[in-house]
């Protein structure tokens, strides 16, 4: 099976008047379009109507905002500054006029040597229209003016200025009108470092407007193209979705892995049916029977994974030391990471029903938590545990180990806190008394707590009892935070069978 990327258009339409019928093909985050982009444009549609292609030049490279430095014209003692130039060919822009001023014209095809300044740049070099100007070296003739303000809302179909951005501020807005300057196209080439910000396209026909936007999206890719005609802009653009060839040839080896996987966990579950027992005996609930082969499952997906992604990679790199001419291949793109998250999730999904049948063996009915049994009678409550001790041996140490636990009990930190811990043990009958303050402290709930253990005759074993009577605080809070108070000590039963023998000896010497 192999991934492959596949361009797709997509179309965005706003109800608008547009600014001309006609194109317009620009990159949004204005890091310029290529200038086989520009070529292509004005090779195929110049006989259609009107085509150019606008440059923005700068002093320095974008990124290099400290040290951009303005552009200096001249004119006898006298000098104007610019931040950035625009580069227009021979072709007169639609804004045109709207934004020049009379008296001047547009540049001639074939002109290097002509400049087109706002009025502004004209008052203050006390130059006019047809007197030569200095900048870069070069002396320009100033061909024409214009209206920096007028300019200024002129914007295009993508409902932007013109005018070129400001690198100098994060939120990429567009000059003004005032600090800029209009060159020739091919100037701007030559000065180098321009960069191709736009192209329009206006055809003299504006039914055209469709037909083009089609055959330059089937042509062109990762551009972004906007249409405007009759009352409505339209947004063009080119993205890439992925398209998986031979998936069908996966079907069987996918579902043969996964009936493996599903078949070695089934066994798994028969296999360990005592060992369900055990931790079923010892308070494991069927959430947590669940997750132990859920976690096996998931060893197996990320070992499985991790091991075939090492395997072929060293092959590759056998094979293409090998075998000359060997294909290039990317090892580290997202269709290797895509196939390798199939092959988990596929792994992991075969696991769900062994999980199942595994946690019904603990407790087979609908019910997947431990409960309290029983009511309380008044402000009494007598709570059976699901824990059976074997031996006197066993229960000495675990009463030891719960005196501890319950003496380190202390202050406001954790579920609850204890006092006056004792003791307690009578023929066929041990326990321990205390006095316990459930948390939130501010509730003022104290119960009398007694874990009476009392051995059976009949099966030489232990049961457990926790014996609870309330001391003071509200009723019905009481009864809601027994719940909590009553599963911390059955965790302290499930952490000593979890103990190892030599931990064990400790409490029972």
């Amino acid at each position: 099976m192999s991934l492959e990327s596949i361009p797709i258009t997509r179309v965005a339409s706003l109800k608008a008047k547009p600014p001309y019928e006609g194109l317009l093909i620009y990159d949004p985050g204005w890091w310029g379009i290529s200038m086989l982009t520009a070529e292509y444009a004005k090779a195929s549609y110049k006989d259609q109507g009107n085509v150019f292609a606008v440059t923005w030049v700068y002093t320095s490279w974008r990124g290099d905002i400290t040290y951009q430095i303005l552009f200096r014209i001249g004119y006898e003692a006298n000098e104007y500054t610019v931040y950035a130039l625009m580069g227009m060919s021979a072709e007169e822009p639609f804004w045109a006029p709207i934004a020049l001023e009379p008296g001047g014209r547009w540049f001639l095809d074939g002109e290097t040597d002509a400049i087109i300044l706002p009025t502004e740049a004209l008052t203050k070099l006390k130059a006019s229209v047809g007197e030569k100007v200095r900048m870069l070296n070069k002396e320009l003739r100033v061909i024409g003016s214009f209206n920096a303000m007028l300019l200024d809302q002129v914007t295009d179909l993508n409902g932007e200025k013109i005018t070129p951005i400001d690198w100098r501020t994060p939120e990429l807005m567009h000059i003004s009108a005032a600090d800029l300057a209009i060159i020739p196209y091919d100037l701007s080439l030559e000065l180098g470092g321009a960069m191709i910000a736009y192209v329009n396209i206006i055809p003299r026909n504006s039914s055209l407007v469709n037909a083009i936007s089609a055959e330059i999206l089937s042509t062109l890719r990762f551009i972004t193209l906007v249409s405007g005609f009759d009352d409505q802009i339209v947004y063009h653009y080119l993205t890439e979705t992925v398209y998986a060839f031979g998936w069908q040839m996966q079907i069987v080896p996918l579902t043969l892995g996964s009936l493996i996987i599903f078949n070695l966990l089934l066994g798994g579950v028969k296999e360990h049916e005592r060992d369900i027992f055990i931790y079923s005996s010892v308070g494991l609930s069927p959430l947590h029977i669940a997750f132990l082969f859920l976690a096996e499952s998931m060893l197996y997906a990320v070992l499985g994974s991790v091991l075939g992604y090492a395997i072929s990679v060293g092959a590759y790199q056998i094979l293409s030391t090998l075998v000359s001419g060997f294909p290039q291949m990317n090892y580290s793109s997202m269709s290797v990471v895509s196939v390798l998250g199939i092959i988990m999730f596929m792994t992991i999904m075969s696991t769900i029903y062994p999980a199942i049948k595994a946690s019904k063996i603990v407790t087979p009915s609908l019910e997947r938590a431990w409960k309290i049994r029983g009511k309380p009678t008044g402000d009494t409550w007598e709570i059976p545990l699901p824990v059976l001790i074997e031996s006197s041996i066993d229960l000495s140490g675990v009463l030891k180990y719960l005196m501890e636990f319950l003496a380190g009990q202390v202050g406001e930190t954790g579920k609850f806190s204890t006092e006056e811990v004792q003791f307690r043990e009578k023929e066929n009958f041990k326990g321990i008394d205390f006095i316990a303050r459930l948390a939130p402290y501010d509730q003022g709930i104290r119960q009398q707590a007694s874990i009476t253990c009392i051995k059976d005759p009949s099966m030489s074993r232990w049961a457990v009892t926790i014996v609870l009577r309330r001391i003071s605080g509200n009723y019905e809070i009481w009864t809601r935070l027994v719940r909590g108070f009553v599963d911390e000590i059955r965790k302290q039963f499930i952490i000593w069978k979890t103990m190892s023998p030599k931990e064990k000896e400790r409490y029972m010497s």
